[in-house]
């Protein structure tokens, strides 16, 4: 920066509307934070705002009850992830739960909090706008590497997550905050409203089978459905609980079907039509658990209890998929890991007579996905973490929060910000970023 510029951008009486470029703001901006205590002497002019499209967006000195928030569920199953935070922060905020993209729009939030990777829409049309994610999942199926980077601040499971993004350079736009799994609350504070089970199960063993969707990825292609048959017969008191991934109703739904009549000719199979329903509420009734590559296998460590996993032997033919390096294939000795039904059936034998095999491995792999977070507790860690920054209470926080927000807006807006401008921006974030509270890692956003 030119040394006369800089001349005027630290001169008391220049005005923040007179610095043309962004750049020159910004500094005005900086300076003012670090030399004046007073809010009021940053309240910026009216185009100064988080959103271009309303007034009422302006971000310094903005009445922080007014701030909105929108819950984003792209897919039925997200509730699982955004619901118990919903219920929270609606206490505070001005909040709205929608998958209408157009009532998303003309909400105009400031924050937007979602568990997926749709975001190219809202950068285009709420370039202002936060997002925060919460993820869905556990396994990476390089979802991490395509998704994560995409977003301003990300929510991580545990400290392991954390460390693995660390070492693959895998970071969000501005910040990453430890939370836990919101989903997996419900293993550790399960749901008073009991789930309807067939009479005929009684109080025999329950085991619960819960694939994923993924064509290479999946064990319905490796298993059929004749092992149901065939694992009535050689063990007719155990009962079989079904639970199919969310994305299985329209993407598969002669599984469905064929599940459908299997269990309609056996009252100790009971299939869950509804496939949004929240796994977790049925983790705690299970026995034992069969997967594949989904998630589950690694929040039902949290009872310790058995797993067997089918691996399906064309999953290195999906390019998109397929992590070589994910704990979804890594960490298999969890259970015992299978190939065909035959192998699977007897894998239930052994546990049936020895549940407490591979005990060890199992609490090896709990510590990693739980470590010393708080259990069931997630969705008030993570609501903690978003009121936290956006209503700081010391009145320091307060000021430089309101700057970021400006800054942040600004630089995404990026046909408002030259290249050169951005690049500044950036540095002078990471120059500051110890004001910045819960805010741990800033990286540059790519020019379109």
């Amino acid at each position: 920066m030119r040394k006369c510029q800089s001349q005027h951008c630290f001169d008391s009486q220049f005005s923040l509307q007179k610095c043309n470029s962004f750049s020159l703001q910004l500094t005005y901006l900086i300076h003012h934070f670090f030399n004046h205590t007073q809010l009021s002497q940053l309240t910026p002019k009216k185009e100064i705002s988080i959103n271009n499209q309303s007034k009422e967006n302006q971000i310094i000195g903005f009445n922080q009850e007014k701030i909105r928030i929108c819950f984003f569920i792209q897919l039925e199953f997200h509730h699982a992830m955004l619901d118990p935070i919903y219920e929270i922060l609606s206490k505070d905020f001005s909040c709205i739960l929608s998958s209408d993209k157009k009532e998303i729009i003309n909400f105009n939030p400031h924050v937007i909090i979602q568990s997926d990777y749709d975001i190219e829409f809202f950068r285009k049309n709420l370039p202002g706008t936060l997002i925060i994610n919460t993820l869905y999942g556990f396994g990476t199926k390089n979802n991490w590497k395509r998704g994560i980077p995409q977003c301003d601040i990300v929510c991580l499971a545990n400290p392991w997550i954390q460390e693995q993004c660390k070492k693959q350079r895998i970071y969000p736009k501005i910040a990453t905050w430890l939370t836990g799994f919101i989903p997996s609350d419900k293993i550790f504070n399960p749901s008073k409203n009991t789930i309807n089970l067939p009479t005929e199960f009684g109080k025999d063993p329950i085991i619960l089978y819960a694939p994923t969707y993924n064509k290479t990825l999946n064990s319905v292609d490796v298993l059929g459905f004749d092992w149901i048959e065939n694992l009535t017969k050689k063990f007719p008191h155990l009962n079989l609980i079904i639970k199919p991934h969310p994305a299985t109703a329209w993407l598969f739904p002669e599984w469905i079907k064929s599940w459908k009549q299997i269990a309609e000719n056996n009252p100790k199979i009971f299939l869950v039509e509804d496939c949004d329903e929240n796994i977790y509420e049925y983790l705690h009734l299970a026995d034992l658990l069969i997967s594949d590559a989904s998630s589950v296998m690694f929040y039902y460590l949290a009872l310790d209890r058995p797993i067997v996993l089918v691996t399906n032997s064309q999953r290195t033919n999906d390019k998109v998929m397929f992590d070589a390096e994910g704990a979804e294939w890594n960490w298999r000795d969890m259970g015992i890991e299978v190939s065909n039904p035959k192998e699977m059936i007897d894998a239930i034998g052994r546990y049936l007579k020895d549940p407490t095999l591979h005990h060890e491995k199992r609490a090896f792999y709990r510590e990693k996905v739980f470590g010393s977070l708080e259990p069931g507790s997630a969705a008030k860690n993570t609501a903690k973490q978003i009121r936290e920054f956006l209503k700081p209470q010391d009145i320091f926080e307060q000021q430089w929060f309101n700057i970021f927000f400006i800054m942040f807006s600004r630089i995404n807006e990026n046909q408002h910000i030259d290249k050169i401008n951005q690049s500044f921006a950036w540095r002078m974030l990471k120059r500051y970023n110890k004001y910045l509270g819960k805010i741990i890692r800033l990286k540059p956003r790519k020019i379109q």
